[in-house]
């Protein structure tokens, strides 16, 4: 599971495997839910990156995904093993489950506006939102050295809160970053670097899958189950979460 997150940065949601036939309305549909979620963040966070201060200055914007659509999507109705057991992981450990996510895959709860660099280390476990155990409040961890902007401009703590109504409804009119969701990433960040896997997976990833931008399901399919069950043994053993979500370090 940890191979396939930490290569999800260069995996785009496949097109449908039987026909290139619905490719056109296949990346329509795609494009119009892309326009839409970064919208809604754009919206939700008023046009502002939520971890780097740029006061007025221009940012390059990107609409990240907690769970990536490409680990949370599987095009075949009859799912593989492989993509059950690593839900089956999800499920026990984080108490999030298949049908949840697919609901809210596009929706702002699994998602954040930010600076493009940001965004790309996000994806790659190289920062995380630590909770403070306040409402929808974080502070920001690194494990590797810090992109400039983030060394002149970076946020030390974030607040999430939905700019998009002045009344500040609650709950919000459009839905803040899901604790649970931000807690997972949180896990396998300090998983790959407490554990040196992150390191490992890159070196593998760029050795023997160099030019490879898109990855389907199949190519980390039923040969990785027992990486899979050792994953779950290190969750159950490691870093948790509590009730409400929060991440549990020993």
């Amino acid at each position: 599971m940890l191979l396939v997150c930490r290569a999800s940065r260069n995996i785009s949601p496949p097109p449908s495997q039987s026909s290139p036939a619905g490719l056109e309305g296949t990346l329509s549909n795609m494009t119009t839910v892309k326009s839409s979620f970064h919208q809604r963040l754009l919206q939700r966070q008023n046009g502002k990156c939520a971890v780097i201060d740029a006061g007025n200055s221009k940012l390059m914007l990107d609409a990240a995904r907690i769970i990536k659509r490409s680990l949370a999507v599987e095009d075949d109705q009859n799912h593989s093993q492989s993509f059950l057991i690593t839900w089956d992981i999800i499920r026990n450990y984080a108490g999030i489950s298949i049908d949840q996510v697919d609901s809210t895959i596009d929706s702002p709860e699994n998602g954040v506006l930010m600076e493009v660099s940001m965004h790309q280390c996000f994806d790659l476990f190289e920062w995380c939102f630590m909770p403070t155990g306040r409402p929808n409040e974080y502070t920001i961890k690194w494990f590797k050295d810090q992109p400039f902007i983030a060394h002149i401009a970076g946020r030390k703590q974030v607040t999430f809160v939905d700019h998009s109504s002045p009344s500040s409804p609650s709950p919000p009119d459009i839905p803040l970053p899901n604790t649970r969701y931000l807690a997972l990433h949180t896990a396998m960040a300090h998983i790959l670097h407490d554990t040196g896997l992150n390191s490992y997976f890159g070196n593998l990833m760029d050795h023997y899958l160099p030019e490879i931008r898109v990855i389907p399901w199949g190519k980390f399919n039923d040969g990785d189950i027992e990486l899979r069950v050792s994953v779950f043994e290190m969750f159950r053993d490691g870093p948790g979460l509590d009730d409400e979500g929060g991440l549990v370090l020993d």
